[in-house]
């Protein structure tokens, strides 16, 4: 049996709670941890943040995207309107 503390892995715990739980969990977990450090060393080495600055047009896609959806919204609810009057 391994001793784990949960405040560890449970950021709203304020009090250490120290729980025993299998080896075989406790790998696991070491392993999870290990795998979450991995992915975030992989995404900050190979620059893997995501910027609306990058100049590619992203912005203007979801602006555009937007517009057409609030634009097609608005034509339906003065379809609707004009239809309830008539």
């Amino acid at each position: 049996m391994t001793k784990i503390n949960l405040r560890d892995y449970y950021p709203f715990c304020n009090h250490d709670i120290f729980l025993e739980i299998p080896h075989e969990v406790a790998t696991v977990l070491l392993e999870a941890e290990r795998q979450e450090e991995a992915y975030r060393r992989r995404m900050y080495r190979h620059k893997a943040q995501y910027s609306l600055d990058r100049g590619d047009g992203i912005e203007h896609d979801m602006r555009v995207g937007s517009v057409l959806k609030m634009s097609r919204l608005l034509e339906g609810c003065f379809l609707q309107l004009v239809i309830l009057d008539n």
